[in-house]
């Protein structure tokens, strides 16, 4: 069953990850106004509950905490409602469309 309010928008994109002072790169799935899943590196997992920062360029960081972990894909819930504006300057800055085989061979 899908709880999903707002509409996922998927692109496929490297961002930076932040927790704490450890910074590393990741994929963006998908982005909504409230979360966006993540793909991690082979190796690296995130934990439920942990507060996470997201870079993507010249835009404002994503703060956010990990609310689902399966396998390498992370969820995370953002803090605070993304404006429509961001989303789309969010869009305009990634790829759109099916990640498919590049998600699954990173």
């Amino acid at each position: 069953m899908e709880r999903r309010i707002e509409a996922r928008m998927s692109v496929f994109s490297k961002v930076t990850l932040r927790i704490g002072e450890d910074r590393t790169d990741v994929l963006l799935l998908d982005i909504s106004r409230t979360g966006v899943r993540l793909l991690m590196p082979q190796g690296q997992v995130l934990m439920r509950g942990q507060s996470v920062a997201l870079k993507m360029g010249v835009l404002p960081a994503l703060i956010g905490h990990v609310v689902r972990c399966e396998g390498r894909v992370a969820g995370i819930a953002l803090t605070n409602r993304l404006h429509p504006s961001l989303v789309e300057s969010i869009r305009q800055f990634c790829r759109t469309g099916d990640f498919g085989d590049y998600a699954r061979a990173s």
